[in-house]
């Protein structure tokens, strides 16, 4: 009876809106024109054409429902799960298993907080048009201040990680490789430096430019078809189709790629080839002090 009921009312919603449409004349005279801008702030001039009100609202109220969302999912979880506990368990579970399987099990869990946050952010920022209030088809991710912005804090957040794991020195050395052999000496290649760090500015770029041309595309794509057809049916179904689907697909995108970078960053030379010659690698040697004993006494917990 509830299918019979729920397919009922979709058939009468869609019929409402073919009839809507039929009746109105597309205004798409918004569609293209310059947002609304800040260009000056407490008597200080804003450089570079000022910042997109929109964005900064939008940005806002993302991040204060991910900290109210938060709370509230993290007050008083049952012990026997619920249908949508569960739910939410399963995803989390699903990622925390990407990070520990991609950065090992103790750095996974000490960077699953950051990889969850980074995509449940875009996630939210894609779906803001979901809302039907005119005020929320302004995507954060649809301006390129803040999807540069994300792809610099994905850059700094796995550089400084490599510092911290490797060392100032043993982070340099990345950038030097591969070595010239001469003898029993491993001479710094410089010629490479350059191209590494032009490599590294590329990421940055890339990394940036790939959500902002692809969550803009999906707008575009959107009007084209919404004044071709004149409201009909498939500008409905188009809209969700690139809000719910596409939308989840960048944002996953966008958080894996972060997350590759990551790793590359405070992955351990060498650790392969130990473990290949019968040694242990740093994952399991963690799990090992982590069960309360160490496979030599260098590693083991002063007395």
């Amino acid at each position: 009876m509830k299918k019979i009921l729920i397919a009922v009312f979709l058939l009468a919603f869609f019929g409402w809106q073919l009839y809507l449409a039929s009746q109105i004349t597309p205004d798409l005279s918004h569609v293209g024109a310059p947002p609304h801008k800040l260009h000056e702030f407490m008597g200080v001039h804003i450089p570079m054409g000022g910042v997109n009100l929109a964005t900064i609202y939008n940005t806002w109220i993302v991040m204060g429902f991910l900290i109210v969302l938060g709370l509230f999912l993290a007050d008083k979880p049952q012990i026997i799960p619920s249908r949508s506990q569960a739910f939410i368990e399963m995803i989390l579970e699903a990622f925390l298993k990407l990070c520990e399987d991609t950065l090992g099990h103790a750095m996974g869990r000490k960077y699953f907080p950051y990889v969850m946050s980074l995509f449940l952010f875009i996630l939210c920022s894609n779906y803001m048009p979901l809302i039907p209030i005119h005020f929320f088809e302004e995507k954060p991710t649809r301006d390129l201040n803040t999807t540069l912005g994300l792809g610099l804090f994905a850059f700094f957040v796995a550089h400084i990680s490599g510092i911290r794991v490797k060392g100032f020195l043993g982070y340099l050395k990345h950038y030097f490789e591969p070595f010239i052999k001469i003898g029993k000496y491993e001479i710094p290649n410089f010629i490479f430096a350059p191209l590494h760090i032009v490599g590294e500015v590329g990421k940055v770029i890339s990394h940036s430019f790939r959500l902002f041309g692809n969550i803009t595309g999906e707008t575009i794509i959107i009007v084209v078809v919404t004044n071709l057809v004149h409201f009909w049916l498939l500008p409905p179904v188009l809209n969700v189709y690139f809000i719910m689907l596409i939308g989840a697909i960048q944002a996953f995108v966008f958080t894996m790629l972060a997350l590759t970078y990551l790793s590359i960053q405070v992955k351990h030379e060498g650790e392969e080839e130990h473990k290949e010659e019968g040694g242990e690698s740093m994952e399991e040697r963690e799990k090992k002090i982590q069960h309360g004993f160490s496979p030599s006494p260098v590693l083991s917990p002063p007395v």
